[in-house]
């Protein structure tokens, strides 16, 4: 007996699984580099330290703060609008305790607050004092974890 080979059927795989989890993958990576790019304001020119390290990957809670040239905190809107500036002592703290009070809701109490990082981004050309200003109130509002972020020089300057 002979067997032709005319009647053989094409064997193709299915690729719908394959392309729904590419399709989830590249609207995860997305989202996330929204957020993370959200807090980050591309004026902010940061002053050179030659101390500065780069912020660990470990720490998974980072709430940025950015602090313009004249010394005013920049609140980041997350529509698309300008940011809005905070250039008042008293506002800055009731927008520190507010920020407290929204991450206490978020992070389930107390402790997960306290887990959290906060990153202050100061203009290279504002003064410490306003830097301080910011980096106190968000102590006073019972944040533990707060850092001053620095470029690192260029080697050869």
């Amino acid at each position: 007996m002979s067997h032709g080979g005319g009647d053989a059927e094409l064997v193709e795989p299915n690729l719908t699984p394959l392309l729904d989890l590419v399709m989830q993958l590249v609207m995860f990576f997305m989202i996330v580099a929204n957020f993370v790019t959200e807090q980050l304001n591309q004026n902010i020119q940061l002053p050179e330290a030659s101390s500065a390290v780069p912020i660990d990957r470990e720490v998974a809670n980072i709430v940025v703060l950015n602090i313009d040239a004249d010394g005013a905190l920049l609140e980041g809107s997350r529509s698309g609008e300008e940011d809005q500036r905070i250039d008042s002592p008293n506002k800055v703290a009731l927008y520190m305790r507010d920020l407290y009070s929204f991450y206490k809701e978020q992070k389930n109490g107390e402790k997960g607050v306290k887990e959290m990082t906060i990153v202050v981004r100061g203009h290279r050309n504002c003064t410490f004092d306003h830097i301080y200003r910011v980096m106190k109130a968000a102590r006073d509002a019972g944040f533990v974890n707060v850092q001053l972020r620095a470029n690192k020089p260029k080697e050869g300057t």
